[in-house]
């Protein structure tokens, strides 16, 4: 699976290489974006970026609700990779009695049938991923469908710069992956994953990679807000069997003595530390470099275990009785 990480590159140069498939001719108040797990993450990490490149509000739906709030006046997303996520499609079919204006992602499945049967513009992704390791194409194709339409003021020379970055760092990315990926494996405390904002969507990232390939428990802890509430945590814990992975961006010198001041906390009750300091001039490279870093140290650590980081027999015994579940 290492594979599908190491050729990001190329799936985000091909991502914003294709045509954007429609052009809106009028104003959006906000950008909702529709997706689970390893698709759902696109919205998270469009909102960050837009929260610093843009005044257009981005909010993500990681269920099956499409909010009261949705109107005509916003734009929908509806990502997922399969295109047969039902609670991604429940939402779709609720925006469409709603009349909300929509693109549709995915590489296939109902999600792609649906679009073509009602006209919803359509953005088809390469198939044959796994959806966690299929984040450039979904992210970059909607990157290039915003720009386009004047929605993320993100200048467009970041987006592309950050692919030829991609390529660049791809060995950094895989050397660091290793160290990481041993240092849990030798340490095999739960995993604690230390962050700062804006940096949210990629410590979420970093959890759900470390889930679903390496099949391990993560907790994620982020600053400032982490201090007013899980350090109360950390005075008295029943468990102390765990080992933190600190995640910085050193351009940022408050986020660094945020996360610095974290570890005095930490310290009392473990001694197990790796910083994963992150490469890249924009903080989309920033988030893509670490998304690449946690997906193959994630991948490697699957590996040293003896498990297939491809397979996550919970997710299908679900997807498997969610049918039911949503149909009461």
């Amino acid at each position: 699976m290492e594979e599908m990480y190491v050729e990001w590159s190329r799936q985000a140069r091909s991502a914003i290489e294709k045509p954007v498939p429609v052009r809106f001719n009028r104003g959006i108040r906000s950008v909702i974006v529709a997706g689970m797990g390893g698709s759902g993450i696109v919205g998270d990490v469009l909102s960050t970026l837009s929260s610093n490149y843009s005044s257009l509000p981005v909010i993500t739906v990681k269920n099956h609700i499409l909010p009261g709030f949705a109107s005509r006046e916003d734009l929908l997303l509806v990502v997922s990779y399969s295109g047969n996520t039902v609670e991604t499609l429940r939402v779709f079919d609720s925006a469409l009695e709603r009349n909300i204006p929509m693109v549709a992602v995915s590489s296939g499945g109902l999600l792609k049938t649906r679009a073509y049967e009602h006209g919803i513009p359509y953005i088809q992704l390469p198939e044959g991923l796994a959806p966690r390791a299929s984040l450039p194409s979904m992210l970059y194709g909607v990157l290039k469908l915003l720009y386009e339409n004047n929605l993320l003021n993100i200048p467009f020379k970041i987006v592309e710069e950050s692919v030829d970055f991609l390529e660049e760092k791809t060995g950094e990315a895989m050397a660091e992956a290793g160290l990481i990926a041993e240092w849990v494996h030798r340490s095999k405390g739960l995993l604690v994953i230390s962050t700062h904002s804006p940096l949210e969507s990629l410590g979420l990232r970093g959890k759900n990679e470390f889930n679903e390939n390496a099949k391990i428990p993560v907790k994620v802890d982020v600053a400032p807000e982490w201090m007013h509430n899980d350090i109360v945590g950390y005075e008295e814990p029943f468990f102390k069997d765990f080992t933190v992975l600190e995640v910085v961006d050193p351009g940022d010198r408050v986020g660094v003595m945020l996360v610095d001041f974290m570890r005095t906390i930490y310290g009392r009750v473990t001694k197990s530390f790796h910083r994963l300091v992150l490469e890249g001039g924009s903080l989309l490279d920033k988030i893509l470099y670490g998304s690449m870093v946690f997906g193959l140290s994630s991948c490697k650590l699957a590996r040293m275990r003896g498990i297939n980081p491809l397979k996550t027999a919970s997710i299908q015994e679900y997807k498997k009785a969610a049918g039911a579940i949503f149909s009461a």
